[in-house]
């Protein structure tokens, strides 16, 4: 049988990720999307969805397009702030917060199977210690407590209405389609030519989870979440790795004799010594566990990006 999915931010990294595997099996994909969203991750499946320009602050337009569509998953991944150049307080907590709650209420008016939250291991704020879904949260950008409140409240209509919105807490996700700026795609593209982009600090430290198994946890989490869940779970590989770990096992797969010159790029506010999140309760709610090492994450983007010439374009120094 199709079942029919809606995503948001579908034209984002994940979002895009998220299409292709909803299509590969067979669903029937609506994407909501901007009017001036942009393309380049999904030219190439836009006749193979449903596009559906809306604001998400039109919450009657919202019931209307769900009404149409009667989804059975709902996949909320749309965010503003989650970059560095984007910094408007006002359109960060007017996407993140409101928008999300126009679309939590307009969904609940029409009905669904599985409302899927995205939110971000950022919600933690510093911690020295492995995150778990119990910690108290402590956000310390605009952005992380936008994401925190759109997570309260999507477990606040679940409860109230006995509903399934869980909330997945994405850490570190790397691979194809991710943004140029981003530290992953910027240490590939320069290793193909036998260098490094500028560096922070060698111990800042991060936890890495491939795009494959973040995106096998939301089609998991629509497929096994019990018809009332609230829960909150970390999507991450549960392994805390180093720049200066990233940065070797890059040297070993291009051969790179040279050694970087850490700290030519100024630490930001957000790098830390200390961030990697506990993934026991996803694996014991559900079926899945990460499968892929970073070590077979970095080979299998730097593939695709060598088969791929018309996407490698994007990430051009």
């Amino acid at each position: 049988m199709i079942k029919k999915a809606v995503i948001t931010g579908a034209s984002g990294f994940v979002g895009a990720n998220l299409c292709r595997r909803l299509l590969n099996t067979n669903h029937e994909v609506h994407l909501l999307v901007r009017s001036t969203f942009n393309s380049w991750r999904i030219e190439d499946i836009l006749n193979r969805v449903k596009l559906h320009q809306i604001d998400f602050l039109d919450q009657p337009a919202l019931v209307k397009v769900f009404d149409t569509i009667k989804p059975d998953f709902i996949f909320h991944l749309a965010a503003n702030g989650a970059y560095s150049f984007q910094k408007n307080t006002s359109e960060i907590f007017k996407t993140n917060i409101l928008g999300t709650q126009n679309l939590v209420d307009a969904s609940v008016a029409v009905g669904f199977k599985t409302f899927i939250n995205t939110g971000s291991s950022s919600e933690y704020g510093f911690k020295k210690t492995i995150h778990s879904e119990t910690d108290m949260l402590e956000p310390n950008s605009a952005y992380s407590v936008s994401k925190a409140a759109a997570t309260h409240y999507c477990s606040y209509i679940a409860n109230e209405k006995k509903l399934s919105i869980p909330t997945l807490r994405l850490y570190s996700v790397y691979g194809s389609f991710e943004d140029p700026s981003r530290l992953i795609p910027k240490l590939l593209m320069n290793a193909f030519q036998g260098n490094y982009p500028p560096l922070v600090s060698p111990e800042t430290a991060r936890d890495f989870i491939y795009i494959e198994d973040a995106v096998d946890a939301f089609m998991t989490m629509a497929e096994e979440t019990p018809k009332h869940c609230s829960d909150v779970f970390n999507v991450s590989s549960g392994i805390q790795t180093t720049l200066k770990d990233v940065v070797g096992l890059i040297q070993k797969q291009f051969g790179i004799n040279k050694e970087p010159n850490w700290g030519e790029m100024t630490s930001r506010s957000w790098d830390s010594d200390c961030w990697v999140g506990s993934n026991k309760k996803l694996k014991g709610a559900t079926s899945w566990s990460p499968k892929y090492s970073l070590d077979q994450g970095l080979s299998d983007f730097s593939k695709w990006l060598i088969e791929n010439p018309k996407m490698k374009q994007h990430y051009k120094l």
